[in-house]
């Protein structure tokens, strides 16, 4: 019994983790219940396994709990389902990507919407971006200014509404541009804490009815040791209540 509810535990967490990918913020907390309520069990059957809640370091969690994540999926929850906002446009999964070792991008117009992306790749923003071929052959990732460029068509029934941008996690410092205007910056903060959010007010800068370009400029730091992931999420936007 005690082996099921750890493999239950296991699958819920995985579930959590590809519904926040999906943007399925819902689903998320829905399997965030369901880790929280194995733990009751497990306990149960000895104090052992796991505790029942996570309050206090003698749980074992020390931050970024399940409850942590939970109360923040809710969150989003509720800026894009009516409760504090609704939503409004949802970004594919994959962006055009590219590292700048000598921090040339905001010079040679990275951020401008017509850019010529020849040489860039695609990479799946809910991944770290240096599993998907950006470290070296012993497994340290690049280090320096990285970029991310992002394709949302939002509704017409847009105009007239307030506008956020929503990166729920991004690695370690960020500078965004939409449709080629600066909008604003994430400060640093270290690669190990959460939430890890982008969140600006774009509403002068979307175009509602057409295509609009979401650039983003990341500094993963210069510590190795951390391994900035760069974006791990699905950018969206909402419009606030």
């Amino acid at each position: 019994r005690a082996e099921r509810l750890i493999y239950e535990h296991l699958v819920a967490y995985m579930e959590m983790a590809a519904a926040g990918a999906s943007g399925d913020f819902a689903k998320a907390v829905a399997e965030a219940d369901k880790m929280l309520s194995k733990r009751g069990q497990l306990h149960a059957i000895n104090p052992f396994f796991i505790w029942p809640d996570e309050k206090g370091y003698h749980t074992g969690v020390w931050y970024w709990t399940i409850t942590d994540r939970q109360r923040y999926y809710q969150s989003l929850v509720d800026k894009t389902t009516g409760k504090t906002g609704t939503l409004v446009a949802l970004a594919p999964r994959q962006a055009a990507f590219r590292t700048d070792p000598h921090d040339d991008g905001i010079f040679a117009g990275w951020q401008q919407p017509g850019l010529d992306e020849c040489g860039w790749t695609l990479v799946d923003t809910t991944r770290a971006f240096y599993r998907q071929g950006f470290d070296d052959w012993r497994g340290y990732p690049y280090l320096g200014p990285i970029w991310y460029r992002l394709k949302l068509d939002v509704p017409a029934t847009a105009r007239g509404k307030r506008i956020m941008l929503c990166v729920p996690v991004v690695v370690t410092e960020a500078w965004c541009w939409v449709n080629g205007e600066y909008a604003g910056h994430r400060p640093y903060q270290e690669a190990y804490i959460r939430p890890a959010e982008l969140e600006l007010d774009v509403t002068r800068f979307i175009r509602p009815g057409q295509t609009n370009v979401i650039a983003i400029r990341v500094d993963t730091s210069q510590s190795a040791a951390q391994a900035a992931e760069g974006m791990q999420s699905r950018a969206l936007l909402y419009a606030p209540k």
